[in-house]
C-alpha cells in the first residue's frame, strides 16, 4: 500500500514488487523468506506493477468476459459453470499469484468464451471479403511472434539450461574453475533476463572456491569474475538491495572493505530496515576494527524486533568484542534462558578477547547437543590447555579417540605432548 501511494497511477513497473518490499520491509518478517518479488495477492501485485491503470486493464478481463457470458450467451449452465470458474480464480488469486499454468487455464476459459459467444452469433452464408490490412496484420503478427517466441521463450530457456548444466560441472568437480567459468559465459552469452539469478549463482560459487585446495592465482580469478558480474548487475539493477548485499559480500571477501562499507551503505538507503544489511555492516566494521561502531549497529538491528534470534546472537557477539560480557548475557538470558549459547562466532568472539572460561563453557554445550562429535572433544582439549588443565586436556583426547579410532595415532601424540 505504501509502494502504491508512491507511484498510483502507473506504478513501479513490472516484476518490480521486490524494490518495494525492500523499501517499505518490516523486521518483524524475519521468519519469513527474506526476499519476496510478489504481493501473494492480485490486487497488490497489479497496483505496484502497472498502478491503478494497470489494475483497472487486469480487472477489465474479468469484467468483459462476465459481460460476455451473460449479455450474449443464452445457456444458463455456460453462465453458471464458467462465471463460477473466474469467481474461484479471481478469489484464489487473492492468496497467491499467477504463473505460466494458471495463465494457460485462465486464457484457456476466456478463448472458450468468446468462442461461445462466436458460436451464439447469427452467421450468414454471404462471404466477407478480406482486407489487404488483414493481410498484412496478419504477416506482421505472424514475424513478431517469431522474434518474440525466440527472445523471449527460447533464449531463456537455452540460458536456463546452460545454468543447470554449469551447476551439474560444480557438484561433480567444483574445484575446476576454468570449466565453470566457461559455463557461466555460456550463459551470460544469452544476454537474457535471467542473467540476474546467474550472477547470484556465481557468487555463492566464488564465496565457496575460496576454501578449495586450488591455487590463490585461480581464487583471484573466480573472485574477480563474481565481482564484475555483480557490479554489472548493480549497473543494470541500481535500485536492487539485494544485489548490493551480494557485492558487499564478495567485496568483503577479498578484504576491500572500504568498497563493502559504500556498498552497503547504499543497499541500506534502499532497505533502511533488512537486518541482513545491518549484519554485514557490522561484519565488514569488524574487520577494520572498528568494534565500537559494529556494537552501535547491531544494537540497531535488535532493537528493531528483539525476538529475532540472529540479531541476538550477533548482539552478544558485539557485546564481547567490547569487553560488555555481562551486557551479552544479559541479553541472551533474555531471548535464551541461558547466558552461553552454542554458537560458534560467539565462541570466537570470547577467543578473541581471551576469554577461555566462556569458550569452555560453549564447547561443553557443544558436545552436550552433538556428544558423538570428536572434533568438538579436540576443541574442547584445545581450550583446557589455555586454561593451564593438562589433565581434563588429556581426558578429551582420550574421549576423541574413543569416538574416532582413526584419531588415535594423532590423539596419542598430543597427549604425549601434553604429558
Amino acid at each position: 500500500l505504501e509502494g502504491f501511494k508512491e507511484h498510483p497511477i502507473l506504478g513501479w513497473g513490472p516484476e518490480n514488487f521486490n524494490l518495494v518490499f525492500n523499501k517499505y520491509y518490516k523486521p518483524q518478517l524475519w521468519p519469513q523468506e527474506p526476499w519476496f518479488d510478489r504481493a501473494h495477492n492480485v490486487i497488490f501485485d497489479w497496483l505496484i506493477h502497472g498502478g491503478i491503470l494497470g489494475l483497472l486493464a487486469y480487472l477489465s478481463v474479468f469484467i468483459l468476459g462476465l459481460y460476455t457470458l451473460w449479455r450474449k450467451q443464452p445457456d444458463k449452465l455456460a453462465k453458471a459453470v464458467f462465471t463460477a470458474l473466474l469467481a474461484t480464480y479471481f478469489f484464489h488469486n487473492f492468496f497467491v499469484f499467477d504463473n505460466l499454468t494458471s495463465y494457460f487455464m485462465f486464457f484457456a476459459v476466456l478463448g472458450f468464451i468468446h468462442f461461445l459467444e462466436i458460436k451464439s452469433m447469427p452467421q450468414t452464408d454471404s462471404p466477407k471479403s478480406v482486407s489487404p490490412f488483414q493481410y498484412i496484420a496478419v504477416i506482421v503478427v505472424s514475424v513478431a511472434m517469431i522474434f518474440s517466441l525466440y527472445f523471449i521463450n527460447i533464449k531463456p530457456l537455452l540460458a536456463g539450461e546452460a545454468l543447470l548444466n554449469s551447476l551439474k560441472d560444480m557438484a561433480i568437480s567444483a574445484q575446476n574453475v576454468d570449466v565453470i567459468l566457461g559455463d557461466f559465459d555460456k550463459v551470460f552469452g544469452y544476454n537474457t533476463f535471467g542473467n540476474g539469478e546467474t550472477r547470484e549463482q556465481l557468487s555463492s560459487y566464488a564465496s565457496n572456491a575460496l576454501v578449495f585446495n586450488i591455487s590463490n592465482e585461480l581464487k583471484i580469478k573466480v573472485l574477480q569474475k563474481a565481482v564484475s558480474e555483480m557490479e554489472r548487475q548493480i549497473t543494470e539493477n541500481p535500485k536492487d538491495a539485494r544485489s548490493h548485499l551480494f557485492l558487499a559480500a564478495l567485496y568483503l571477501k577479498g578484504g576491500r572493505i572500504d568498497d563493502a562499507l559504500k556498498t552497503l551503505d547504499k543497499a541500506q538507503e534502499l532497505s533502511p530496515k533488512k537486518q541482513q544489511i545491518f549484519f554485514l555492516r557490522a561484519d565488514a566494521l569488524i574487520g577494520k576494527g572498528d568494534n565500537k561502531k559494529a556494537f552501535e549497529i547491531l544494537k540497531e538491528a535488535y532493537d528493531l524486533d528483539p525476538v529475532y534470534a540472529e540479531a541476538v546472537r550477533n548482539l552478544a557477539l558485539g557485546a564481547v568484542l567490547n569487553n560488555k560480557s555481562d551486557y551479552a548475557e544479559e541479553v541472551l538470558l533474555k531471548a535464551f534462558g541461558n547466558k552461553i549459547v552454542a554458537d560458534q562466532n560467539l565462541l570466537t568472539a570470547y577467543a578473541r578477547t581471551g576469554n577461555f572460561k566462556k569458550v569452555r563453557d560453549i564447547w561443553l554445550l557443544f558436545i552436550k547437543n552433538e556428544p558423538g562429535n570428536a572434533q568438538y572433544h579436540v576443541n574442547l582439549a584445545a581450550t583446557y590447555m589455555q586454561l593451564g588443565e593438562r589433565q581434563n586436556a588429556i581426558k578429551e583426547l582420550q574421549k576423541a579417540i574413543e569416538i574416532n579410532p582413526q584419531f588415535k595415532a594423532q590423539g596419542e601424540q598430543f597427549i604425549e605432548e601434553i604429558r
